[in-house]
């Protein structure tokens, strides 16, 4: 015969070993507007094996990762309990996740449209300008006509001198912007158009670069739309404008009189460089 021994081979222990989990966790993002989903993550060491979320309005999580949709403003505070075999320990977090309305600011209402001066019938293009996020538009034309779009095309049919409104809202509120006799429309041709011409000085320089445009146009024009290539537009005669950012910038001078318009395009006319 023979015998096989194998010493200590089982080993039986009484009540627990190990450590009770060290809880640490964060929750992205942590504030926002409502609804706001936060995904929440557990970093605990000591490998737990059990998890119970409290999320601070009344809603509850058992999974390791958790996502949660606040739907009401408020600051909720966040509760975690991880478990092991060792047993079980709590992280509570005051405050942890901030919830805001929908929106907090008035929209400011602003706008601007090209062109501005031409014969009937004139087709004139706006743009909405507005800041503070605006959901909904209210155009008034001053000729008894409206738009609810956000950038519209109108089109005038008769001669006069037009009156502009732009009321923009959102649920925080509304705010609107008028521009008086903005959009002149005259009956026929008269004259000559401009034959334009214009100049800008500096034409080069560091960023941020103020630039002073002249127009020098003949044929006596009554209305002015400047681009400066980087966005931004003018209606003014002489207008100035800050360049925040180095590049080429193309100008385009749309000039305008009773008897109709004309435009000149100047490619890479102004020069910003890195200061």
């Amino acid at each position: 015969s023979n015998t096989a021994t194998k010493s200590s081979y089982v080993t039986v222990t009484t009540g627990t070993t190990g450590t009770k989990p060290v809880l640490q966790y964060w929750g992205s993002p942590r504030s926002g507007t409502a609804p706001l989903t936060v995904t929440f993550k557990d970093n605990s060491s000591g490998s737990p094996t059990a998890w119970n979320w409290s999320f601070g309005d009344g809603a509850y999580s058992n999974e390791k990762y958790p996502k949660h949709t606040y739907t009401a403003p408020g600051s909720y505070t966040i509760s975690l309990t991880a478990s092991n075999a060792a047993g079980s320990n709590t992280l509570t977090k005051s405050n942890y996740i901030v919830v805001t309305g929908t929106s907090s600011q008035t929209p400011v209402a602003a706008f601007s449209a090209s062109p501005t001066a031409g014969t009937a019938p004139l087709s004139v293009s706006f743009t909405d300008s507005s800041t503070g996020s605006p959901t909904t538009w209210k155009w008034n034309f001053g000729d008894g006509t409206s738009s609810t779009e956000k950038n519209p095309v109108h089109t005038y049919s008769t001669a006069g001198s037009y009156t502009v409104t732009l009321t923009a809202s959102n649920t925080a509120g509304s705010n609107t912007a008028t521009k008086s006799s903005y959009v002149t429309v005259t009956t026929g041709t008269t004259g000559t158009k401009p034959v334009l011409q214009y100049w800008g000085s500096p034409r080069s320089g560091t960023a941020p670069l103020t630039v002073t445009f002249k127009d020098n146009s003949s044929g006596s024009p009554t209305a002015w739309n400047w681009s400066f290539g980087d966005g931004a537009y003018s209606n003014e005669k002489y207008p100035k404008h800050t360049y925040m950012a180095p590049g080429s910038y193309t100008i385009s001078l749309t000039a305008s009189n009773a008897a109709g318009s004309n435009t000149l395009i100047k490619n890479n006319y102004i020069v910003v460089t890195n200061a």
